[in-house]
């Protein structure tokens, strides 16, 4: 298994691994938006989600959303005929916003950008966005900021994560509250499948892409996350909840009007 390029991060407390937050949503702004609503309400602590992690055979979140099997496309202009999970960022900004899960492991999420969906998680820089994602409140967003652009064709621009199980525990404090994490011993799982260092092409997220049809546009990905093995887990895929939109749609209150 080869380590992954995860850069430093800072943390506010480098006990509970709490990350500095660009803002906080209230619990109605988080649980009006249809398909963050529709994720939080469709998993279950211990309850299975029927069908995975192959398919969603049954349940509530049957025909609302689906496992996921690539990275995200990034769209800078209305394009709703993406045959690939997609959000619409106008404003060269990512918000990524913590909607809870509840586990009794260290996950830390990762992102990175790509300009294909063939890309090597060797071949990405990682981020740290969420250390230890208990240590987090719900509503919790980060907004971040485009790469430099040069390097990504506005047509081709895709962000992957990476969920890593227990990183946290074994955290190296660098200077301060600078920490840095590895993958290299610890549960690994990407949102592409065939990328991950552990239970190779099994989806351990599922996603519901939000839609607005009267404005055109890929409006939120919600993403709901599997944080051990398939061989030990308990299937309930509600470890880790989180979106991935955009500032300019958050601050808009733009709802979706579908979700798949």
């Amino acid at each position: 298994m080869s380590a992954l390029t995860i850069k430093n991060f800072t943390v506010l407390d480098t006990d509970t691994g709490k990350m500095p937050i660009t803002g906080r949503l209230t619990s109605e702004q988080v649980t009006n938006i249809l398909s963050q609503n529709t994720i939080i309400n469709g998993v279950t602590e211990r309850v299975a989600v029927p069908g995975t992690p192959d398919t969603i055979s049954s349940g509530n979140l049957l025909n609302n959303a689906h496992m996921c099997s690539s990275y995200i496309k990034i769209c800078t202009n209305h394009e709703i005929s993406s045959s690939i999970d997609s959000v619409f960022c106008p404003d060269n900004f990512i918000r990524i916003t913590y909607l809870g899960g509840t586990t009794g492991a260290s996950i830390s999420l990762l992102y990175g950008f790509c300009t294909s969906t063939s890309t090597s998680i060797d071949n990405m820089t990682w981020n740290v966005v969420i250390a230890k994602n208990t240590s987090q409140t719900q509503g919790d967003y980060f907004d971040i900021a485009f790469p430099d652009m040069t390097y990504y064709p506005s047509d081709n621009f895709y962000i992957s994560f990476i969920l890593i199980n227990a990183a946290w525990d074994e955290r190296t404090i660098i200077n301060g509250n600078i920490c840095s994490i590895t993958n290299v011993g610890y549960d690994n799982y990407c949102i592409k499948p065939s990328e991950s260092q552990y239970d190779e092409n099994i989806s351990h997220f599922i996603n519901s892409q939000g839609i607005n049809s009267f404005d055109g546009i890929f409006t939120r990905l919600v993403i709901a996350c599997e944080d051990w093995t398939m061989n030990i887990t308990d299937k309930d895929y509600n470890d880790l909840l989180f979106c991935v939109g955009s500032r300019f749609i958050s601050e808009s209150n733009t709802n979706d009007t579908s979700i798949s």
